[in-house]
């Protein structure tokens, strides 16, 4: 068995009763791994913020219900905001055949107008 520092703690090797010890790694990892993610997520955001792509066959299919209005409100709005639009639709997963819950996922943005990035 280690010899306890001045501290309390073992000497640089973990004993079956230090939990103290043993759990400080596992916290730091856990905390930074969390960090890292939430910053790639982030990365990630930005990306498709500022190069938004949209599938021809995606919005193809996105626009097959709506009537020519509501295609004209669709395509009037910026890119990426088509682009948030067509993600909350796929999100919707088997609830997007409900013509009311697809007009309002494709066209939940459409007021909003011309944002900046940096103001979003």
């Amino acid at each position: 068995m280690a010899t306890p520092s001045a501290d309390g703690l073992s000497n640089g090797t973990f004993t079956p009763g230090d939990e103290r010890r043993q759990s400080l790694p596992m916290i730091a990892s856990g905390h930074l791994r969390a960090r890292v993610a939430r910053g790639l997520y982030r990365s990630r955001q930005v990306f498709h913020a500022l190069w938004p792509r949209i599938d021809a066959a995606e919005l193809e299919a996105a626009l097959a219900g709506l009537t020519a209005g509501q295609r004209a409100l669709f395509l009037g709005m910026d890119r990426g905001d088509q682009r948030h639009a067509l993600e909350v639709l796929r999100r919707l997963g088997p609830a997007s055949t409900d013509p009311d819950l697809r007009l309002a996922a494709l066209l939940h943005d459409c007021g909003k107008g011309r944002v900046p990035v940096w103001l979003r």
